[in-house]
């Protein structure tokens, strides 16, 4: 008869965050190849990794093969917080630390949660507690609907899309200098509303009272010109 103890429950709760938390690296590998190659194939063998060590788990949650995976985990969670604290030393980014989001948060505290189940499972007992079918399955229950949440909700905000990133252009409907298409000019002291419509120039005030035009009569500057020749009669 199969036994149902504390090793076997702590290992398969760590199954699920695994494998959570593999979901969330295949999720997120499409973006980081765009950013980079290295980055991105990086995401999809450390996905791969932990989905398959969830199953083996679950297969077989008293073997010893699988503190295999602490080294991995705690490499893992390392190598997120120095690249939000200083960036990554490689890449195209290096140096410059990244943004600090959701699914990353999510990813990082499912592998704390495997690297502790684990950890715990590997602590030498003198005695196992023995754990009834009914209240080990209630008790994984737990950790399966957390994880479940947990991974959806990093997959949503991850591919939701509706964020916009700081200094996002947007695009403008009006001419090259910011203004409407269908902006009228706007009256100036020079004008008045009426003439703006039409593009006429207004008359100026004269010294003397009267008014003056600037725009001359046709031809005005064809006499000027007679009046300049000399005669030769």
């Amino acid at each position: 008869m199969h036994k149902y103890n504390d090793i076997g429950l702590s290992v398969q709760a760590a199954a699920f965050g695994s494998l959570g938390a593999g979901l969330i690296h295949l999720v997120l590998s499409p973006a980081h190849w765009e950013e980079w190659a290295p980055l991105g194939a990086a995401f999809v063998v450390l996905g791969l990794v932990q989905i398959v060590w969830a199953f083996l788990a679950f297969r077989f949650p008293g073997s010893r093969w699988l503190a295999l995976v602490l080294p991995v985990n705690i490499g893992t969670i390392a190598v997120w917080a120095v690249s939000r604290l200083w960036g990554l030393p490689i890449g195209p980014a290096a140096g410059a630390p990244e943004n600090v989001v959701v699914a990353g948060i999510v990813a990082t505290l499912l592998e704390v949660f495997v690297t502790v189940s684990v950890a715990s499972a590997l602590v030498p007992r003198v005695q196992h507690s023995i754990i009834s079918p009914g209240w080990y399955k209630g008790v994984l229950a737990v950790p399966a609907v957390a994880v479940t949440l947990l991974v959806a909700l990093a997959i949503l905000t991850a591919t939701g899309g509706h964020e916009h990133t700081e200094g996002e252009e947007r695009p403008s409907h009006g001419t090259e200098d910011g203004q409407p298409h269908n902006a009228e000019p706007s009256p100036t002291p020079e004008t008045t509303p009426g003439q703006a419509e039409t593009g006429l120039a207004s008359p100026t005030a004269d010294p003397s009272g009267g008014e003056t035009n600037d725009a001359g009569p046709p031809g005005g500057d064809d006499t000027a010109d007679h009046d300049e020749e000399p005669h030769g009669h």
